[in-house]
């Protein structure tokens, strides 16, 4: 009689949430269950990217920041559902995947859930090998506050005016 009880406690949680919306029997089996409703006591983090099974609807993802919670899944919020090829979370045709993430670039292998996308080992990836021509960074700043590769500067346009009028005014001074 002590065996079965204790094969009973061990076989099934004490305390599933009552909030819990999948099969009790996922509830403290080791797995990480998500978008269940409520948080999986086998889950390393809320994030997404701690979930090894995904309970949720056909068409949602768990959402990134509340794993028992889910999110229509789209392509670039960084889940690859199932009728994705891959989705390494933006929407653009870099970094592994198409920015409709139907393909696969050249080149690269993408994983499952949040893995994203990684350039096969002995393959060039995308912005490495060689070659002539111009690429991301190179070019020449337009004056409208971005760097070219279209990353903004991280020192304020008005910066160097700024650090010149200390100057221009001590030169006045000394006159």
């Amino acid at each position: 009689m002590i065996t079965l009880t204790l094969l009973a406690a061990l076989a099934l949680p004490s305390q599933v949430p009552a909030r819990w919306t999948c099969a009790d029997t996922q509830f403290g089996d080791t797995v990480c269950d998500c978008g269940c409703g409520a948080d999986d006591s086998d889950c390393a983090s809320a994030n997404y990217s701690a979930c090894m099974v995904d309970n949720c609807p056909d068409g949602d993802a768990p959402w990134e920041h509340e794993n028992k919670s889910c999110m229509t899944s789209t392509c670039g919020d960084g889940w690859k559902a199932d009728d994705e090829a891959c989705d390494d979370k933006d929407l653009l045709d870099a970094g592994g995947c198409s920015a409709d993430c139907t393909t696969i670039s050249a080149d690269f292998i993408c994983g499952e859930r949040t893995t994203g996308c990684e350039p096969i080992a002995g393959g060039e990836g995308e912005g490495e090998g060689e070659g002539e021509g111009e690429g991301e960074g190179e070019g020449e700043d337009e004056g409208d506050g971005e760097e070219a590769g279209g990353c903004a500067s991280t020192i304020p346009a008005a910066f160097p005016m700024a650090a010149l009028l200390p100057l221009l005014w001590r030169r006045r001074r000394l006159r």
